[in-house]
């Protein structure tokens, strides 16, 4: 492991966002979560317009 991703900054108190994907042919699921909140959203597979990173 990288030595300068063990290092703590002293931002303990800054908000963290956690985000997972689960990627499938027909759809993706997304979760997003700051340790107590959790939030899944089901896209379609590739889908980058309802992602909104799409024209």
């Amino acid at each position: 492991m990288n030595p300068a991703a063990l290092r703590n900054e002293d931002n303990a108190s800054a908000p963290v966002l956690y985000m997972a994907l689960e990627l499938s042919n027909k759809s993706w699921r997304l979760a997003f979560g700051d340790g107590t909140k959790r939030r899944q959203v089901p896209v379609p597979a590739a889908d980058l317009p309802k992602l909104g990173c799409g024209t």
